[in-house]
């Protein structure tokens, strides 16, 4: 949780691999409807795939460690 959102990033799939799917859910009371939002996951044009990896906020930033 960040905010008034959920954050998910990564994992692993028996099928797939390790993943690189990153998306938000806006848990806001005002939210009539609770969808998930793709967000950026690539750096250099690549897609990042963490599993094992870990999140904490600082201020305005979510950083990720680890994976």
């Amino acid at each position: 949780m960040f905010g008034n959102s959920l954050y998910i990033h990564g994992g692993y799939d028996v099928e797939k691999g390790i993943i690189g799917d990153f998306n938000e859910m806006d848990l806001s009371h005002d939210c009539l409807e609770f969808v998930w939002k793709k967000m950026n996951n690539t750096c250099n044009g690549k897609e990042i795939k963490l599993k094992s990896h870990t999140a904490v906020t600082y201020k305005v930033n979510l950083f990720l460690f680890g994976g």
